[in-house]
């Protein structure tokens, strides 16, 4: 947030915040972006994934600390000028990957599809980086993601709180999961599913849904009764 011109100065004037590496001069800034309500207003809100990607291009590396500048540019027609204060940013990089995969693949003798790569399952990509699958595991058998089915593939694996590269991970209970892989921070989400019902609002009832396989819960041949208010 910045103030803004005075109007009875300078007339209206839209804004943007523009950032630089520690000792750059603002001449070629490493991002810029429009301020709030189409340039118009005196402040931007940047999600931290944003943040992270700006710390990157200034050469920080993940999970490591950096400083950059920020400044604001103000504009009225073809005229640019740049503000005469500037600001120092301390930011800790989150501990995502330099290269984000593509796709993402779930593959191990743990997984529905055993361990032959060729089978491999692929998760659903949701943006950038972020992935999500729901899929059954065996216990105390080995599962891994990987970037593709070719030979120079990635492989990741999970710790106790992030991705990470190489190696294989277990679950310690047999059952179906769902897995959300984010690959910008090098985070992950995983849920044990124990099930999955359908609502009947009409007769406030529940049709608990079996397990088909591949993140598919259903029924086959099943009658819905009580659309009539019978039951």
């Amino acid at each position: 947030e910045w103030d803004l011109v005075d109007p009875k100065e300078a007339g209206i004037l839209t804004y943007q915040l523009a950032f630089d590496t520690e000792d750059g001069d603002f001449s070629s800034p490493i991002h810029v972006v429009n301020a709030g309500n189409n340039g118009f207003a005196n402040s931007v809100s940047i999600s931290h994934k944003e943040m992270n990607k700006i710390a990157g291009k200034a050469g920080v590396t993940p999970s490591a600390t950096g400083t950059l500048k920020w400044t604001i540019f103000s504009s009225k027609g073809t005229k640019r000028t740049k503000s005469n204060v500037e600001h120092t940013l301390i930011i800790t990089r989150l501990g995502g990957f330099e290269e984000i995969p593509l796709e993402i693949f779930i593959t191990g003798a743990a997984t529905e599809a055993g361990s032959n790569i060729a089978n491999a399952i692929a998760m659903k990509k949701i943006s950038e980086g972020v992935f999500e699958i729901y899929t059954r595991l065996t216990e105390g058998q080995p599962f891994q993601f990987v970037s593709g089915t070719s030979e120079d593939r990635t492989t990741y694996s999970l710790t106790e709180e992030n991705i990470v590269m190489d190696g294989t991970s277990e679950v310690g209970e047999t059952g179906v999961y769902k897995f959300y892989l984010d690959f910008e921070i090098g985070s992950f989400e995983r849920k044990h599913i124990t099930k999955v019902s359908l609502f009947l609002n009409w007769s406030q009832r529940y049709i608990d849904l079996p397990y088909i396989g591949s993140g598919v819960w259903g029924v086959t041949d099943y009658e819905i009764s009580g659309l009539s208010g019978s039951d």
